[in-house]
């Protein structure tokens, strides 16, 4: 996997927003955010989380590393989610800017 650096992550939403994402990334992305965003005060991220976990899509929990860059003290721990392009971002643009990682 490689680390999507922010310009790279802004492109892929503005794709996500004009639905030309599968035409150029048509592969799975994956997302990664702090354990402490399933437990958020906001109820859609919570929703959206729920459904990807249902799915069985996250993973959880690892370690952070420190190579995600996220605003975390690190010692909750971090979740993976891997799904097809436009589902991965739809969850990426609702996470908190400095809590999320998106790689390819």
């Amino acid at each position: 996997m490689r680390l999507l650096n922010k310009r790279e992550s802004q492109e892929l939403l503005e794709l996500f927003n004009v639905g030309a994402i599968q035409s150029k990334y048509p592969a799975m992305l994956t997302v990664e955010f702090p354990l402490g965003e399933l437990a958020s005060a906001n109820a859609g991220i919570r929703l959206i989380l729920g459904f990807a976990y249902a799915d069985g899509l996250i993973t959880f929990p690892l370690p952070i590393t420190g190579k995600e860059r996220f605003a975390a003290q690190g010692l909750e721990g971090k979740a993976r989610l891997t799904a097809p392009g436009a589902r991965a971002l739809a969850i990426y643009a609702i996470l908190p800017e400095y809590r999320r990682a998106l790689y390819v």
